[in-house]
């Protein structure tokens, strides 16, 4: 898993204002804010910072999940994710109609999302 270590200060209690999400071109916010287990509202823990950003990286989209925050009293969450490719070029090959002198070749498109 290429997710960074999470910054976390102990000395400060800070309480999420608002989550923000960067990097993402494909998935939406609200597919993120869905595995995330802080909410608005709810105090930064340590424990919350890597449950959140564990769910995120493993719905399998991101090749690295990374979340900060500006220690303040109410702070914004900062979500930085980089997404896989969605779609990978894939060589094809084959014989035609089971006869070994005829092949077929060429290139495709394979979708993952």
């Amino acid at each position: 898993m290429h997710a960074q270590d999470v910054q976390f200060d102990s000395t400060m209690t800070c309480v999420v204002s608002s989550i923000a999400f960067t990097g993402n071109e494909v998935t939406e916010d609200v597919v993120m804010l869905r595995e995330m287990t802080l909410r608005k509202g709810d105090i930064i823990t340590e424990e919350g910072l890597r449950e959140s950003q564990s769910r995120i990286y493993n719905m399998g989209l991101f090749n690295s999940v990374n979340i900060s925050y500006p220690p303040m009293d109410s702070t914004v969450l900062i979500v930085e994710v980089t997404e896989r490719w969605f779609v990978w070029p894939v060589p094809l090959v084959g014989i035609v109609d089971r006869d070994f002198s005829h092949w077929y070749y060429g290139a495709g498109i394979q979708h993952w999302n």
